[in-house]
């Protein structure tokens, strides 16, 4: 047996490791070859398609005026106890790299945490997701920042929210998982805003669902705040897509089915400073695609909201790709009050160039870089809270008459999911 030291936990058969690097690694080798072959070849008649649809233009960022920045993460943990479910969502925010002619808005970081002791039940960890996004939401809406970076698509929040609400009618959520979802705790950030001394409270679901729409028009088309979403894992691809439905030949078709993202293939086809799209968030692919839709018959005002305000909003979204000038290809999506202005969508830019040239292996904006740091390191204080809840347990607080061996055992952990 081989054990790394790194961690106590981890221990490896040496014959797996053997067979890695014999076999494994040979065709992964041989496979990315013939990818990036097949890549080379076709990569100057896609950039042609593109110039030839006008989706690939030269944008430099205005280096005379840099916006603030700020970005939002969230996160959610559940640690299955013997007896119960420890559970925590969390969501933070954080300040971008300043600009040399501002001044910061913040000390430190903002944050919403609630820990807590819950029954089991399956849906917990879709209401955990929605409680999640609706603390993102809330933050990033009332930021006091020009470029407010959202972490992941925009249309995350939407799935979020309705996975949650489902469960929610199906009776599959913890009571008090239920509560936080749809009502407010006692958290307080205070003050908000440094400079005016604004406070934030815990958000109800009814705010959350205003900032998301808000949040979706740009604020009614507000011209000195931009909200920008920015994904790291990307699963949908709308460039290759939409270059498949541009090409006849059945092999150059096939060609573009390589295994290599947009955002790779844009790496080897882009110069630094070039911009492609937009595309679709929302991909209507064809007239009779259905449309999104939000289904909740337990809560019709809610279902309004979704259908009437938020989903008409979210398909007027667009996707774009950029080469940073040191680093490869960001993704970002924005509204199209503005895509479709120029000044806008060149305000977005040179704040994300700002914020990522400091550090160009960090392929996102510095302050979502940050959070999610910070955000996903909340686990382990968890870790806290099943430590200190179990020492009040065995210390006699609880004033329980049961032996201290099967306490222990209620909180004995053998599973951990998280997001």
């Amino acid at each position: 047996m081989t054990q790394y030291e790194e961690s106590e936990d981890i221990y490896i058969p040496e014959a797996i490791i053997k067979k890695i690097l014999e076999k494994d690694i040979e065709r992964a080798k041989e496979k990315m070859g013939k990818n990036l072959e097949t890549v080379s070849d076709i990569l100057e008649d896609l950039r042609e398609e593109l110039e030839h649809d006008k989706k690939l233009s030269t944008v430099y960022p205005d280096t005379s005026a840099i916006p603030t920045t700020c970005g939002a993460d969230g996160s959610y943990t559940i640690q299955r106890l013997l007896g119960w479910d420890l559970v925590q969502v969390a969501a933070i925010i954080v300040e971008g790299m300043t600009p040399p002619q501002n001044t910061r808005y913040w000390a430190d970081p903002k944050f919403f945490v609630h820990s807590s002791i819950v029954a089991r039940m399956d849906g917990n960890t879709n209401v955990l997701r929605g409680t999640m996004v609706k603390l993102e939401l809330h933050l990033i809406r009332h930021a006091p920042h020009e470029v407010k970076f959202i972490d992941g698509s925009i249309k995350t929040p939407f799935i979020y929210f309705h996975q949650a609400f489902k469960q929610i009618e199906q009776n599959n959520v913890s009571e008090e998982l239920y509560q936080i979802f749809l009502e407010r705790t006692d958290d307080v950030i205070a003050p908000y805003s440094d400079e005016t001394g604004d406070r934030l409270e815990f958000p109800t679901i009814e705010e959350s669902l205003s900032d998301y729409a808000l949040i979706l028009t740009n604020e009614n088309g507000r011209s000195d705040r931009y909200y920008v979403a920015v994904p790291k894992a990307i699963t949908t691809s709308y460039l290759t897509e939409y270059l498949q439905n541009k090409v006849d030949d059945k092999e150059s078709k096939n060609s573009i089915k390589v295994l290599i993202d947009d955002r790779g293939l844009l790496n080897l086809m882009l110069n630094p400073h070039e911009l492609v799209g937009p595309f679709d968030v929302v991909k209507q692919e064809n007239e009779g695609d259905e449309r999104l839709h939000f289904t909740s018959g337990k809560f019709p005002k809610y279902t309004k909201i979704f259908n009437d305000k938020i989903i008409p909003e979210l398909e007027k979204w667009k996707v774009y790709y950029y080469k940073l000038p040191k680093g490869g290809v960001v993704r970002f999506e924005v509204p199209s009050v503005v895509a479709n202005h120029k000044s806008k969508l060149r305000k977005v830019i040179t704040g994300i160039v700002h914020n990522t040239q400091a550090y160009p292996a960090i392929l996102e904006p510095y302050p979502l870089y940050l959070a999610d740091k910070m955000v996903k390191s909340t686990t382990y204080t968890l870790k806290i809270v099943r430590e200190q809840l179990l020492y009040h347990a065995l210390s006699g607080n609880l004033n329980v008459n049961i032996d201290p061996y099967n306490l222990v055992l209620l909180f004995n952990m053998y599973r951990t999911r998280e997001g």
